[in-house]
Formats: structure tokens, sequence, C-alpha cells
């Protein structure tokens, strides 16, 4: 084990590994939210199906209760993924996880 100064470098390989877990996986959290409302939007540009056409659909007939339920079905998914990703974090790499105050 190399040496330097007294300290071992075996501290190493998981503090770059924490970094790059904790950091990925806000990336990730991100992405999976944005993903799913880049989608719809591309549904509400060009599309025959899908929850962007439900709620073009509904909009464009004055069904303003269906546009909403899509709108609050899709804010619902988009919060599921971003928590499932923290679900993963925690369960498994929790020591990626800030440490709480008590």
């Amino acid at each position: 084990m190399v040496r330097w100064q007294g300290t071992s470098w075996r501290w190493l390989p998981r503090q770059v590994a924490e970094g790059i877990v904790s950091h990925g996986n806000l990336k990730k959290q991100l992405f999976f939210t944005l993903a799913i409302i880049g989608a719809v939007v591309a549904e509400f540009v060009a599309a025959e199906e899908g929850l962007g056409y439900f709620i073009q659909f509904s909009t464009s007939f004055f069904k303003i209760p269906q546009a909403f339920a899509g709108l609050i079905f899709l804010a619902a998914i988009s919060l599921l993924l971003f928590k499932s990703v923290q679900w993963v974090q925690a369960w498994w790499f929790p020591w990626s996880l800030p440490k709480k105050k008590h």
C-alpha cells in the first residue's frame, strides 16, 4: 500500500465512487423527469396517440377536466420516476447520501 505522509490511499477509490454516484444519480433524477416531459411535448407536436395527444385533443374540444387529468397523470409519473432514483440510491448506494445531522 502506498503511503504519503502517513496516510494510505485506500480511501481514494471510495471517494471517487461517491462523487460519481452522487452526481450520476442527480443527473438521472433530472433526466428521467425531463425525458417524460419532453416525450409528451413531442406528442403535442406530431402524434396520433399518447398522453400529449390526449391532452391536446381534450383542450381542443374544451374538455378541461380530461386535460387536467392528463397533466396530473404526467406530474405523477414524473415524480414517481424522480423518487425511484432516490430509492435506488438509498438502497444500493447509501454511503453516497449526505450524513443526517441530529
